[in-house]
This record gives C-alpha cells, sequence and structure tokens, in this order.
C-alpha cells in the first residue's frame, strides 16, 4: 500500500512539474516526457505491472492538460509499454546500458508515432478537430523529445547503477 502511495505521488509531482514548469520553457527544454521516461524506466529495472500502473495512472493524469481525445495517450502509453517489454524480453534479454538506451529511443519514437497517428485517426473519424501533420516543427519536437528522454534516461540508469553497487558493497 506504501508503495502504491509512493508511487502515485511520484506521478503527481513529475505531472504537475512537466505540465506547470517545463511547458513554459522553449522549444528544447519543453520536450521532456517523464511519465514516458517512468515508464520505460521502471519496465527496465522494476517490473511489467508496475510500469503498467504508471502507465494507466500518468497518462489519464496526462489527458486532463491535453489537446488529444481522451485516451490517446494511455494508449499510446500501453502501446509502447507493451512494444518495449516484448522487445526486452526477445531481443534486449541483458540489462546493459546499450539496450536500455536502445529501448528508450525506440520507445520515445513508438509513443510520438502512436499519439500522432491515433490523433490523425480520430481527426478522419470526425471525433476531433485537431490535425498535426509531419511537418519540419513536429519532427523537431520529436528530435529534441528523443534527444532529452534519453538523456535523463542515461542519466537515471547511470545512478541507479552506482547506487546499486554501493549498496552492494556497504
Amino acid at each position: 500500500m506504501l508503495k502504491i502511495l509512493i508511487d502515485l505521488l511520484i506521478i503527481i509531482f513529475l505531472i504537475i512539474f512537466q505540465v506547470s514548469f517545463l511547458a513554459t520553457f522553449q522549444t528544447p527544454y519543453s520536450n521532456f516526457n517523464f511519465i514516458l521516461i517512468g515508464v520505460i524506466f521502471i519496465v527496465f529495472i522494476i517490473s511489467f505491472k508496475r510500469a503498467l500502473w504508471w502507465a494507466l495512472i500518468g497518462g489519464l493524469i496526462l489527458e486532463l492538460y491535453s489537446i488529444f481525445t481522451f485516451g490517446a495517450i494511455v494508449f499510446s502509453l500501453l502501446l509502447t509499454l507493451i512494444i518495449i517489454d516484448i522487445l526486452f524480453d526477445k531481443f534486449f534479454t541483458n540489462r546493459s546500458y546499450y539496450s536500455f538506451i536502445t529501448l528508450g529511443l525506440i520507445g520515445t519514437l513508438i509513443y510520438n508515432g502512436s499519439l500522432l497517428g491515433l490523433n490523425n485517426f480520430f481527426y478522419l473519424l470526425e471525433i476531433n478537430s485537431f490535425f498535426e501533420s509531419w511537418n519540419k516543427l513536429y519532427l523537431l519536437k520529436i528530435f529534441w523529445q528523443v534527444i532529452l528522454n534519453v538523456a535523463l534516461l542515461s542519466i537515471a540508469f547511470l545512478v541507479y547503477n552506482y547506487l546499486k553497487k554501493t549498496k552492494k558493497y556497504s
């Protein structure tokens, strides 16, 4: 019960930080996606079940601040989580730095691609009136999000390994 409460508080804090603070920055720095980073980190380090809760709860809260159709972010996070977990189980079986960074890169691209594809699908069905194309501005946003998410995932992985090693020897 305590883990669930701690996870919920961390999710809420990260979303508040992302939506209210980082959204005011200019283009490169406003492209962090902390819930996506958390989902990828947790599925790689802890478990699929816990990452599933992060994707569901974080996605539902992010939906409140989104211009996309309700459910698009949750669906994109869940799709990303499932594909990352399959890739981790079948291809990237070791928990190395390079497989983690590769999964972070793939996860960010899958998330953005599925979110844009789902949004445009809803636009074609006339469910929403927001259409986003693969223009230079959107591709630049995805580029910066990949760079920043991979950098933050890299730092998180290195800190986790350092803390794991120091705890092991103390």
